[in-house]
C-alpha cells in the first residue's frame, strides 16, 4: 500500500527569490511572498495556486500567485509559488490552507520554517 502525501509548508516573506524574478528570469516585479511547498509521502498531490491565510482577524485568500494554475507534487518534489503582499500586513496571518484536487484541504502555521500540513477531508 503507497504511502499518502505528506505536505509541507514554508511561508517566506521577503524571499530572496524577489531580485530573480523582477529581473533574470520573468519580469515580475514586487514578489516578496513565497510559499514552499514539499511533499515528502509516497503518492503525488495536486494543489492550487490560490491559498487562504488567517489569524486571530479574519482570513484572507490569495489568488495571484505564480506559477497559476493546478500543480502536481511527486514524491520527494519541491514547488514554490509567489506573490506580492506588503510585509507588515502579512504578519497579521498565524496559518496557510491550501486545497488539492481532491477538494481536501491542508492547513499549516506559518512559522518560517518548514511545517507539515495538517489534511482534512473533503
Amino acid at each position: 500500500m503507497p504511502v499518502p502525501a505528506r505536505l509541507f509548508v514554508r511561508v517566506v516573506i521577503g524571499t530572496s527569490a524577489e531580485e530573480i524574478l523582477a529581473f533574470k528570469c520573468c519580469r515580475l516585479p514586487d514578489m516578496n511572498l513565497e510559499v514552499r511547498l514539499k511533499n515528502e509521502g509516497g503518492d503525488s498531490v495536486a494543489v492550487s495556486s490560490a491559498m487562504d491565510f488567517f489569524g486571530p482577524a479574519g482570513s484572507e485568500r490569495v489568488e495571484n500567485f505564480f506559477p497559476f494554475g493546478l500543480h502536481t507534487l511527486g514524491p520527494g518534489d519541491l514547488l514554490s509559488f509567489f506573490t506580492g503582499y506588503d510585509q507588515e500586513a502579512f504578519r497579521r496571518f498565524e496559518r496557510i490552507g491550501l486545497t488539492d484536487r481532491q477538494g481536501r484541504r491542508w492547513e499549516a502555521r506559518i512559522t518560517g520554517e518548514w511545517e507539515e500540513a495538517e489534511l482534512f477531508p473533503a
